[in-house]
């Protein structure tokens, strides 16, 4: 098979940080699989969410400091990890601050 073009600007690390997504009806519990400067991509314990356009979600550092993050989703479909297959979707951040950009660099 052959695989895609990377279309990335930036390397994802494989990091994971336990993180919550703010959706209509409530919070919803996941883990980050991979990280950026510019996005992450999120494994689920439950189905995909419905979220809006933009939406938040709170990613909860090894420090204990829980990070705020304005998101716009751009992919979702299944992700192996440790034999296990998850539920998981990519977002593209639309709103962090150069302090929480410079935190996520420097993991």
């Amino acid at each position: 098979m052959k695989e895609g073009i990377e279309r990335r600007r930036y390397i994802r690390a494989p990091l994971k940080l336990d993180m919550t997504i703010e959706t209509p009806a409530g919070r919803v519990n996941g883990m980050t699989a991979d990280l950026s400067i510019s996005g992450l991509s999120i494994m689920l314990f439950i189905g995909t969410p419905e979220v809006e356009d933009t939406f938040k979600i709170a990613i909860k550092l090894p420090n204990g400091h829980e990070m705020k993050i304005t998101c716009q989703k751009v992919w979702s479909g299944k992700r192996m990890s440790n034999d296990l297959l998850f539920n998981s979707f990519g977002v593209r951040f639309i709103d962090i601050s150069p302090d929480d950009q410079q935190i996520l660099s420097s993991l």
